[in-house]
């Protein structure tokens, strides 16, 4: 009986960790934008830019860092990611300073900025 306990316990445990290194998706508002939370930070950010990084001569810059060429008016340009509200987002990173980015299907991005962090 002890081992069934503990091992439920340690299962427990290893569950509450499984978003650890995650980037999930907590809320989205039209008017002040998306929040994610990571290593029980939380961010409030706001779309950025949107688009397809390209190089010269229409070739697509695949460098991971490459940031978005068209810059956001509204917020729900970056409505790609809300499948993932309340998931982790997958191909999430945080290459630099206030900068959050998304690598969607066929390279298309997704930058937000992020403007307060708790």
């Amino acid at each position: 009986m002890k081992r069934v306990v503990l091992s439920l316990l340690v299962l427990t445990l290893a569950g509450c960790n499984s978003h650890k290194n995650d980037w999930v998706l907590q809320s989205y508002d039209k008017e002040k934008g998306y929040i994610f939370e990571h290593d029980g930070v939380m961010y409030q950010t706001r779309c950025y830019a949107t688009g397809r990084p390209m190089l010269e001569a229409n070739k697509p810059d695949l460098d991971p860092g490459a940031l978005p060429p068209n810059i956001a008016v509204y917020q729900n340009e970056c409505e790609d990611v809300l499948p993932y509200l309340h998931k982790p987002v997958p191909s999430f990173t945080h290459p630099y300073g206030s900068i959050l980015l998304y690598t969607g299907k066929d390279n298309y991005r997704l930058e937000f900025e992020i403007k307060e962090a708790k």
